[in-house]
């Protein structure tokens, strides 16, 4: 038997532990949405509280409990969620399908079709992940982190989602925030006698955008074009429209994978130079020229 270390038994102690849900808490939670009301106000509590159920699930479930999560995925396909009006509905949907690809992970439990679907719902939630006013900010920031911790993106790239990896790119390096500019805006606001609302993320934020980047581009042979230059815009001087803290995730991403993109941009860019000019602009190009040598 292995020996178990100190630090394995403090990293134990200081695990959350899931509170015991039930199957039926998790059947309960999947009818109240059928039908689902149209009101966001009515829909949310519902929605969260069918998340929290799932969030509580473990992974690789008995059978009873996985039927119980099958069920619940019916009332999220329905049109009047996936499609609903309200921003803040669909990141509580999205929570609720990230959290049922954590349980079934490595195993997809949808089809090819479906998952590109459900990518496209969690993707938009990294879209306004800067905005802490958000009703549904906190529920951004769990569903970034559950889909590091499962590695999510392993089944966007064999599902060729390329544009959707690179929007979520985008995403990252245009909506980080760095933790000190919290401290200038709240001095402000206190002053003045308004509410504290911290505008930034944690460090496990940085931390979870720049290794979901690294990682994918680690695995692949040959890294598409529409990855690499939501990177360069990001890095290349002159770009005024990005902050300093994106520049720095762009740079981040770029060291931990020198050795992967100077492969690229040596022999595999020139294949992309006609598209560069139609697509990318002048930019693009000189980006795509430069030698990581």
């Amino acid at each position: 038997m292995a020996e178990i270390s100190e630090e394995d038994i403090t990293a134990a102690a200081n695990a959350p532990a899931l509170v015991q849900i039930s199957e039926e808490d998790i059947r309960a939670a999947a009818n109240a949405l059928l039908p689902p009301p149209s009101s966001p106000r009515q829909l949310l509590p519902l929605l969260d509280q069918l998340g929290y159920c799932l969030a509580q699930t473990a992974q690789s479930p008995s059978t009873s409990i996985l039927s119980a999560v099958n069920q619940a995925m019916e009332p999220l396909w329905a049109n009047e969620l996936r499609d609903h009006l309200d921003e803040d509905v669909k990141v509580y949907v999205a929570h609720c399908f990230n959290e049922i690809l954590r349980i079934t992970a490595p195993d997809p439990p949808f089809d090819d079709g479906q998952m590109k679907e459900i990518f496209k719902l969690i993707v938009a939630t990294f879209d306004n992940i800067s905005d802490p006013s958000s009703l549904s900010y906190s529920k951004r920031i769990y569903i970034l982190e559950t889909f590091e911790q499962v590695s999510s993106w392993n089944w966007m790239i064999d599902l060729k989602c390329y544009s959707l990896i690179s929007e979520m790119f985008m995403h990252f390096l245009q909506n980080i925030r760095l933790e000190t500019t919290c401290i200038k805006v709240s001095v402000i606001v206190l002053v003045i006698g308004m509410p504290i609302i911290g505008d930034h993320h944690p460090e496990s934020v940085f931390s979870s955008m720049g290794s979901i980047m690294i990682l994918v581009i680690w695995d692949f042979d040959e890294i598409p074009l529409d990855l690499i230059f939501p990177l360069w815009d990001t890095v290349r001087d002159g770009n005024e429209g990005v902050l300093p803290i994106g520049q720095k995730l762009g740079q981040k991403v770029i060291l931990n994978c020198a050795t992967e993109l100077h492969s690229y941009f040596r022999f595999n860019v020139k294949k992309g130079k006609r598209r560069e000019s139609q697509e990318m602009g002048n930019n693009h190009s000189d980006a795509a020229r430069t030698d990581f040598s």
